[in-house]
């Protein structure tokens, strides 16, 4: 029904039935007949890198990269740091996605010459999904986001594209 109402973008994850190894294809259309049809519903790979027109004056897009939380998850296991969001500065800082990939996080083969786990240049907004908890903070010109699993805090986060701002949306059913 959202997507009916606004663009929503539905990006694979861990659980969901799509293949396990990094980068992950999108879920296949077959497995949503219904919300498919909707145009409003972009069904996205993990990780995923996207730009975003700025609407100032310049021509330089935000660019927004992030996963559904993977890697950071078995990163967070080797590292002796509690925090995810420091985890995921880590990440930043390292300029790869997938640190440990692909000794105990499974990915596809590759060669280096095409290596989407890896960060030619530092985005805008770099988010991990799936987290326990929502957090964020700006580092060297980057907004880092740990978006919590919706499926145990039934929250989201926006990003303003202005002001690269994050906010976590707390829903609350009356039905539960």
């Amino acid at each position: 029904r959202l997507a009916a109402l606004l663009p929503v973008d539905l990006m694979v994850g861990a659980e969901d039935p799509a293949p396990y190894a990094l980068p992950q294809a999108p879920v296949h259309a077959c497995l949503l007949p219904a919300a498919s049809a909707v145009p409003g519903l972009n069904r996205l790979g993990n990780p995923i890198s996207l730009e975003v027109a700025s609407d100032d004056d310049t021509s330089t897009p935000i660019t927004i990269l992030g996963h559904a939380g993977q890697c950071v998850d078995d990163a967070w296991r080797y590292l002796a740091e509690d925090d995810r969001l420091e985890v995921l500065a880590s990440t930043l800082r390292w300029r790869h996605l997938a640190p440990t990939a692909p000794d105990t996080l499974v990915c596809h083969p590759n060669d280096g010459s095409d290596d989407v786990l890896g960060m030619e240049a530092a985005p805008h907004v770099l988010f991990a999904g799936n987290q326990p908890t929502f957090a964020t903070r700006e580092e060297a010109g980057t907004r880092l986001v740990c978006v919590p699993a919706f499926a145990s805090t039934s929250s989201a986060v926006l990003v303003d594209m202005r002001t690269l701002e994050a906010h976590e949306v707390r829903f609350q059913s009356h039905y539960s």
